[in-house]
């Protein structure tokens, strides 16, 4: 019994391997695909690879739906994959769902929203903002109303405390 035990645990590792390196070298045909502009070629590879999980596949499975490169042109599926990015800490995706939210593409305008997923950039970039986050947040703050704020200032607060409260 314990050698069937070991058998199927070491079955397992090199499975869970093999599934990791496969899914590796898709990473590495869309990342080069999307490097030589084969757009069909990066979204056919990038796609499963965004499936499951991949925040950096995500973010260019975002870019090319948001382009229509390889893809039709669909704000809501570029919204779902920054969105996807986004949960994972990238912080370009960070910003550019912020902008989808603020312009109302692909998902209602949703101006709190934005701005809670543009502090979210600023605060993984260490304030060095990516996608003219600084500027947006400047321009968005005098649109909101009192209860907008509020909920932006808690939002954003527990965001720094769970992003840098150690101190950085």
């Amino acid at each position: 019994m314990y050698s069937t035990v070991r058998i199927t645990a070491a079955l397992t590792i090199l499975l869970s391997l093999m599934t990791y390196t496969a899914r590796a070298a898709d990473l590495q045909k869309g990342l080069d695909a999307y490097s030589e502009k084969d757009w069909d070629l990066a979204a056919k590879e990038l796609e499963p690879v965004a499936i499951d999980g991949d925040f950096n596949a995500q973010f260019l499975l975002a870019e090319l739906y948001l382009r229509g490169d390889g893809k039709e042109q669909n704000f809501e599926q570029a919204f779902h994959w920054y969105f996807e990015a986004s949960k994972s800490g990238h912080p370009q995706a960070q910003a550019n769902a912020g902008s989808l939210l603020s312009l109302g593409l692909g998902v209602p305008r949703e101006m709190p929203s934005a701005y809670y997923w543009w502090i979210l950039s600023a605060i993984w970039t260490k304030n060095e903002l990516t996608g003219g986050a600084f500027a947006a947040l400047g321009e968005v703050a005098p649109l909101l109303n009192a209860e907008e704020r509020k909920l932006i200032s808690s939002s954003g607060r527990a965001a720094w405390q769970q992003g840098v409260g150690d101190g950085e």
